[in-house]
């Protein structure tokens, strides 16, 4: 609740002031302090201002600045606290509540936020050796001290600037949250790069802490690094942190807490030269008399951004209400390029790494050192421009053989664990329908998929290793000439090779790149990069018809789906997407060697979401398919059958006749069930491809999650290796690249939709997909048949 929420005559007493530190000064300075009493007394008759009492005095405020009052009332804090002698204790409740923190963590990529993020918060964000692994800003809520502290974990950026998603997302949440601290996580390996994004938070004028992290790794190039003095002359806490190692966290809270508590500290910014700082005066002036941004936000930090034409103030400034301040930012823009011969953009940069440099001159010095020498030797084998990309496929090769090679030894105990449980509760449980759904509908369905877990673990243990280690930033580096060939940034890449493990985080990565077009196409071609679902379907069919073609055939398909995206962002690029051109600028980030921990909690994610989603969306599925296949229950052949079995002792003698006859009616009721009956009516478009309704049901189920057509197969065949009756080898070929090519499933085609903003581009990656899958499977089935 703020001060803009009070009816009149409504008191409430003052938590916090959010803003830029000059602005909350001058509102403690008239009485709005924590703790105070504040009374509305009056509206002005356009409901703007608003006239308040606070200690004795009438003060008159705009709601912009209102809104920035967090305030609580006694009605509130009885319902907080429930007690009785509310007049005793109401400064020590609203102190209580006033020791609620927003702290915002904001760096470089690659700086170890999310790892700072992570071990202050006890959550398990992964955290990736590359640009763009943080997409979103994440929240933790931790008691320290007497204290009660919000970490948001927001994208990695390198600037305030708005060049990317997440860059513009970051300056729009520390414009309108307004957080009460701000954590700055440097790379203490490189501090210069890092500190332009510090200069320009200082221009914000909010609390700000400094957490220089790494700080080992600059002990080892023999880096000294004056901390106090460097402190002193941004006038802003340093704390050296080793975020990998949990040291210096709990310092970097304290100093948190005491940055908040200041009620006001010495100003920290970036002098710029005199005909600049004259500029920024008359801009900040004109911006006080036209209310061009809220009181809160600094006008400092405005006036700079609209020297440097920033795109989004520069339009707002475009407005009739402010012609005034247009002709004064034009006058200074022209002035100050024509004094200094360079585009005004381009000089708060260079002025700000001056002063970067200029502090860094007194304070860091470096021996001589060869601790980089390694890095370089590396980056030449796998950078090399002829054995760069035969090691990348290497060891994709090598990714793929242990996840199905390696995992088909896991995945068969599994698969005799499962079989066990159904033999178990079959012999346990009465016959009933509710039997029936246990073991033939939810354990079969669910299990059928679960038997796949080690595959999946497996193939999460080689992406975490490109991610944290650096080598997947590598990677981009080495094809961005082949990317560009196809008309995409390197960086697309990244997220092209995120697909083989999950296409929905894949997409939303796509954000790192800075193209609108690049990252449509990107989005649109990434499901053809085969998710980690699809490993059940390709492990199954496989193992039943080319059992000797383990160690290659995936490597085929995943290579096909590559060959085909690029074929697609090809066509993409010419017919439906303008060439814009987009400059590779892409931070290579040191390697590191990924601990146990970090590589533990990735694969661990990853696996728990697996579960989490066999716990939930095939679980249900698995039921739905159940009953689909199974209802309606009688007909004239299932009555015959059933009679046929209750006229027939249970005796050793029959016991071949009796598993006979419930294969036959297993298969009957499957036969005549909705989802038979669904799936026929579509036979004719699938007849060339070779397949009949059984495998059209589990197509379809598979757009709900690609798992599901493992699941389904089992649940509506009657036994277990009748896959092989219904197939011939080139039909489970086609099917293959089928599986592989056609729609994504439900949660891609929405995040899809999230991330291009429109359901035209959902509908269109359901569409188009399919009619390509199509041709393949049936050009593979072609080909195929030649040689069965």
């Amino acid at each position: 609740m703020t001060l803009n929420d009070l009816d009149i005559g409504q008191s409430g007493y003052i938590v916090k002031i959010r803003g830029n530190e000059t602005f909350r000064h001058r509102l403690m300075e008239m009485g709005f302090k924590t703790n105070e009493k504040v009374t509305l007394l009056h509206k002005a008759p356009l409901n703007d201002p608003l006239l308040f009492q606070v200690m004795g005095s009438k003060v008159s405020l705009r709601r912009s600045e209102a809104m920035n009052i967090e305030i609580t009332t006694e009605e509130e804090l009885h319902e907080l606290e429930n007690v009785d002698t509310f007049s005793t204790n109401v400064k020590h409740l609203i102190t209580k509540k006033s020791k609620n923190i927003e702290v915002a963590l904001i760096g470089n990529p690659n700086s170890g936020k999310t790892t700072i993020f992570n071990f202050a918060s006890r959550a398990h964000e992964h955290v990736g050796n590359y640009a763009g692994v943080t997409v979103d800003a994440k929240t933790g809520i931790i008691e320290y001290r007497d204290y009660k502290i919000t970490l948001v974990d927001l994208p990695g950026t390198y600037s305030l600037q708005v060049f990317s998603p997440e860059e513009a997302y970051v300056r729009r949440y520390l414009l309108q949250k307004m957080p009460d601290v701000i954590i700055n996580v440097i790379d203490a390996t490189n501090i210069e790069r890092n500190m332009l994004l510090t200069t320009q938070l200082m221009e914000l004028d909010y609390p700000m802490v400094i957490a220089l992290n790494m700080f080992d790794e600059l002990s080892k190039k023999s880096a000294k690094l004056n901390v106090d003095t460097l402190s002193e002359m941004l006038k802003i806490p340093i704390i050296p942190t080793i975020g990998i190692k949990n040291k210096g966290i709990d310092v970097l809270l304290d100093a948190v807490i005491d940055r908040y508590e200041a009620k006001l500290t010495v100003k920290s910014v970036v002098h710029f030269p005199l005909p600049i700082e004259n500029c920024i005066d008359k801009i900040e002036n004109e911006i006080a008399k036209t209310n061009f941004t809220k009181s809160a936000i600094s006008t400092r930090f405005v006036a700079i951004k609209l020297l440097e034409k920033d795109p989004e103030f520069l339009r707002l400034i475009k407005r009739n209400e402010y012609v005034s301040l247009k002709h004064i930012v034009d006058k200074c823009i022209e002035s100050i390029e024509k004094q200094y011969n360079q585009p005004s953009e381009f000089l708060f940069t260079d002025i700000r790494y001056g002063f970067i440099k200029g502090a860094l001159k007194e304070t860091l010095t470096y021996s001589q050192d060869d601790s980089d020498k390694g890095i370089d030797k590396l980056d030449r084998i796998l950078t090399h421009k002829i054995w760069g990309i035969p090691i990348f496929l290497a060891f994709l090769y090598i990714m793929f053989f242990s996840t199905f090679y390696l995992g088909s030894f896991l995945q068969n105990w599994m698969s005799l664990g499962i079989d066990w449980i159904k033999v178990f509760l079959s012999g346990l449980l009465p016959t009933s329908i509710f039997k029936d759904l246990l073991i033939d509908g939810i354990i079969t369905g669910v299990g059928s998929v679960l038997i796949f877990l080690p595959n999946i673990v497996i193939l999460f243990l080689f992406i975490a290793f490109m991610e944290d280690t650096g080598y997947l930033s590598r990677v981009a580096f080495l094809m961005d000439k082949l990317m560009h060939r196809i008309g995409l940034h390197g960086k697309s890449f990244i997220p092209m090779i995120m697909g083989f493990g999950c296409n929905v985080p894949a997409i939303i990565s796509s954000r790192i790149l800075e193209n609108p077009s690049d990252r449509k196409i990107t989005i649109l071609i990434n499901p053809f990069f085969s998710c980690n679902a699809r490993l059940a379907i390709y492990v199954l069919i496989i193992n039943t018809f080319f059992p000797n073609s383990l160690a290659y055939m995936p490597f085929i398909l995943y290579l096909t789906g590559v060959l085909i995206a690029a074929v697609v962002a090809i066509l993409f690029r010419k017919f439906l997407f303008a060439k814009e051109a987009s400059p590779f600028v892409m931070e290579l980030p040191p390697y590191r060697m990924p601990t146990f921990n970090a590589i533990a909690k990735h694969m661990w994610f990853r696996a728990s979401m697996y579960l989490k989603k066999i716990g939930t969306t095939i679980f249900i599925a698995s039921i739905a398919i159940w009953f689909l296949s199974h209802f309606p229950m009688k007909s004239d052949n299932i009555k015959a059958i059933e009679n046929q079995i209750t006229n027939i002792t249970d005796t050793p003698a029959n016991t071949i006749l009796l598993d006979s006859l419930e294969n036959q009616l297993n298969h009957e009721r499957i036969s005549n069930s909705y989802l038979a009956k669904i799936s026929t009516v579509l036979e004719p478009i699938f007849k060339p491809l070779g397949y009949d309704w059984h495998i059209i049901s589990a197509l379809i189920t598979g757009t709900v999650a690609k798992e599901l057509i493992v699941s389904t197969l089992s649940i509506v065949l009657p036994t277990k290796g009748s896959i092989a009756q219904l197939l011939s080898p080139p039909a489970a070929a086609g099917l293959l690249f089928f599986a592989l090519l056609y729609c994504p499933c439900i949660a891609t085609l929405s995040s899809i939709k999230k991330e291009t903003g429109s359901w035209w581009w959902s509908i269109f990656a359901a569409i188009y997909p399919t009619i390509i899958a199509y041709g393949v499977a049936l050009l593979v089935k072609s080909i195929f048949t030649l040689f069965f």
